[in-house]
């Protein structure tokens, strides 16, 4: 599939989307898509903020231009507090 959309006319941003089970995802996932799932789904509480941005630190070092991990969606005017808003804001 990474061939067939590397090979194609146009720009192309391909997701790999497995919710972060694995060790070793940005090690590999980078080689082939686009963006790869880090962690799984974001739950409308402050613990699973806190999670995921505690997930995504240590990966950080694998993001570059063309390569991001993905955090999931951000929570936006849900029914987080102003404050879990702001910080889910600032982990992406």
């Amino acid at each position: 599939m990474a061939a067939a959309l590397g090979a194609a006319s146009r720009n192309i941003v391909f997701g790999i989307c497995q919710w972060g089970i694995g060790d070793d995802l940005a090690q590999w996932t980078g080689k082939i898509g686009n963006s790869w799932r880090m962690s799984n789904d974001i739950l409308n509480a402050w613990s699973s903020v806190y999670r995921i941005t505690n997930q995504v630190v240590p990966l950080a070092k694998y993001s570059k231009p063309g390569n991001f991990n993905d955090m999931d969606m951000l929570m936006v005017h849900s029914f987080f507090s102003f404050v879990v808003e702001d910080a889910d804001w600032i982990g992406w």
